[in-house]
């Protein structure tokens, strides 16, 4: 009938991208395009209408076709919308890398598409995950989901920090923005007050959008409830495809910064765009008023969108129309093949919508011809390298701080001289420093720059997981052998690796089936290692006993310092308590004395109270009588004034 038995072979299914990138700079990659087919809903059920498709193997056959229903008299408005089709041998079919059936739920999109993008991200590739579709098709159910059905964003971000969870070789720092498009308007969906933002272009950053607010997020429920609330700022309303209708293209950025734990390693810094694109939609049955020109701005960047895919899709690429549309601006990184790509295209099985179904896949088998060519993203000038840095200078600060306290303590302002050349406080204290040293509170300096250390260790987000290189017994047993470590050290790393040995046997049985997929394992070989591969991983394994070392001297100098900060608490404390022992013998002496002290100085004191009394009475009446004579003399000055006016008034008017 339409063509299923003259459909394409099955393809060669294509390497999974989690196999070809462990260790790789760069990959070629094709987009991964899925469709996903809703169910009917009840208005399309109400209206008798059809699901127009079947599925097998990743394949999609039209089976309605509108040719066979002119039998049963359709409207001339059915007729007109049939007539495009055509006959009965236009009939189509597709395929794609996955088709996700109706009762399918987000947990299976999320495990087929979100997955992968989201170990790209992960390595230090881009990554862009968008949802395409007509109106009502349910883009943004599957980008969203429920709170009984998570979508692939939510999905994605817990991910995120478990992916953190298993490399704990590795530190990171996130950041997230949300944003919309709205009417070729760029609006910050997490500060309202973002309008009308500005879209740039920078060598290193390429293009982006200035202006717009960033969170750094150490927490998947920070990042949820950022998520939230920029929905509830987004544009929705009521058409008549739908109650509540996207009338915005939404952009969710997560910015994923890492680097290893020794020093001198390089960071990454990468990047993952979840969109979920408003539905092109009918203009005249979009709804009257604003809509239509809702609908104006959708439908012109979606086709702005389309020629974009189909330009990259030919071998002659020739000018591609990025700056037509401010969506497809914004997504120029990602869609130039600088990311690992996923398109989700969303459709509508109703035979009342196959027009719209087939325009959404002949999209989706445009994207499926692009080819991305990826690269790890190395950036020194990242959050991360900054947090680092500042974290080491602070910690010099504080070792500075308590060498000048206890240098005033004892006298030695020689030492602190050379102490303060050596290594200069920062401007992040350096302006009260005098005034501290004034006032005497070098403590207060110390904890404000701790203040800021655990603030900063704490946005650093880092697996709870140990790591253990191999052959660490052999290497430090060496180590100690020529001198390099003491026997103290060499305890204490023993201790460190049976209870890191202990952990790990603890959680091995916890791990998961499919554990050998992830991140940075690789399956089991029976291949005998080369000479080079030993030596590598000998040194491998000598730079991180080599980091263990400056770990475990790191710490116990922290741990000395708290020691010596604690005794001196415990001194001042000390000298409060003698002081307030001495205070209160003293009160003690006062009372006794009051107590036992003779009735005769009693008698003496009530004595002198009433000589003082009769002194003060007799001063105050000689007092009242002075002010009665003032007076007096007061009211005979007002008489004689008031006597010689009327003849001085008379004087004048003659």
């Amino acid at each position: 009938m339409s063509g299923r038995g003259s459909g394409p072979s099955t393809p060669r299914t294509p390497k999974s991208p989690r196999a070809g990138l462990l260790g790789d700079d760069s990959q070629h990659v094709k987009i991964n395009v899925c469709v996903r087919v809703r169910p009917l809903n009840q208005l399309e059920k109400r209206t008798k209408q059809v699901d127009a498709w079947s599925y097998s193997n990743n394949e999609i056959y039209q089976t309605v076709i509108p040719w066979d229903k002119e039998s049963k008299s359709p409207s001339k408005a059915t007729t007109r919308r049939m007539s495009v089709s055509g006959s009965k041998e236009s009939a189509v079919n597709f395929r794609f890398d996955k088709i996700f059936l109706p009762a399918e739920k987000n947990d299976c999109v999320h495990e087929f598409v979100g997955t992968k993008v989201v170990d790209f991200v992960m390595k230090g590739y881009h990554g862009c995950l968008f949802a395409y579709g007509q109106t009502s098709a349910g883009k943004t159910y599957t980008i969203h989901g429920s709170e009984s059905d998570p979508g692939v964003l939510p999905r994605s971000i817990e991910l995120i920090f478990k992916h953190i969870e298993d490399q704990p070789d590795r530190e990171f720092v996130l950041r997230v923005s949300f944003f919309e498009i709205y009417n070729e308007v760029v609006i910050d969906l997490l500060s309202l007050e973002n309008v009308n933002l500005r879209i740039r272009e920078d060598r290193k950053r390429g293009v982006f959008v200035q202006g717009l607010k960033e969170e750094v997020v150490i927490t998947p429920e920070q990042v949820i409830n950022l998520l939230k609330s920029g929905l509830k700022n987004r544009h929705v309303g009521r058409t008549n495809y739908n109650e509540a209708s996207s009338r915005s293209h939404t952009v969710f950025r997560l910015v994923v910064e890492s680097a290893q734990k020794r020093a001198g390693s390089r960071s990454r810094r990468s990047c993952l765009n979840i969109v979920d694109l408003a539905g092109s939609e009918n203009a005249v049955k979009a709804g009257k008023g604003s809509r239509i020109k809702e609908t104006g701005y959708i439908n012109k960047s979606l086709l702005t969108l389309g020629h974009v895919m189909k330009k990259l899709s030919e071998k002659n690429k020739g000018h591609i129309p990025y700056r037509n549309s401010k969506l497809t601006r914004i997504l120029q990184n990602s869609l130039s093949g600088q990311a690992a790509v996923a398109v989700v295209c969303c459709i509508s099985p109703s035979s009342n919508n196959l027009e719209e179904t087939i325009s959404t896949l002949k999209f989706a088998a445009r994207a499926k011809r692009i080819k991305a060519s990826v690269k790890v993203n190395y950036d020194e000038a990242t959050l991360l390298s900054q947090y680092r840095n500042e974290i080491e200078r602070l910690k010099k600060e504080v070792r500075v701080l308590r060498a000048r306290a206890k240098a005033s303590e004892t006298g030695e302002d020689g030492k602190l001289d050379e102490l303060s050349k050596t290594v200069p406080l920062s401007r992040f204290g350096s302006d009260r420093v005098q005034r501290m040293e004034s006032s005497d509170m070098p403590h207060q300096q110390i904890q404000e720059r701790k203040a800021r250390i655990n603030q900063l260790t704490r946005i650093i987000l880092k697996s709870s997981k140990a790591t253990m290189p191999k052959d660490m017994d052999k290497v430090i047993t060496e180590k100690l052998q020529s001198g390099q470590i003491s026997l103290d050290e060499f305890t204490q790393i023993k201790s460190v690796i049976q209870k890191a040995q202990t952990s790990e046997r603890s959680v091995s049985g916890t791990r998961r089936p499919d554990a050998k997929h992830s991140a940075g394992l690789r399956a089991p070989t029976t291949l005998k290692a080369s000479p080079r591969a030993n030596s590598k991983q000998k040194t491998v394994v000598e730079e991180d006993t080599n980091v263990m070392l400056a770990e475990l001297k790191r710490i116990s100098t922290e741990q000395a310092e708290e020691i010596a900060r604690l005794k001196e608490e415990n001194e001042s404390l000390k000298i409060m308590n003698q002081e307030k022992d001495e205070a209160l013998q003293e009160w003690d002496m006062f009372y006794q004395n009051l107590q036992n002290k003779p009735q005769q100085d009693t008698d003496n004191l009530a004595a002198q109270m009433l000589a003082m009394e009769a002194q003060v009475e007799e001063e105050r009446l000689e007092h009242a009588a002075e002010v009665d004579r003032l007076r007096s003399e007061l009211r005979r000055v007002r008489v004689r004034g008031h006597i010689r006016s009327p003849g001085s008034s008379s004087g004048q008017g003659r």
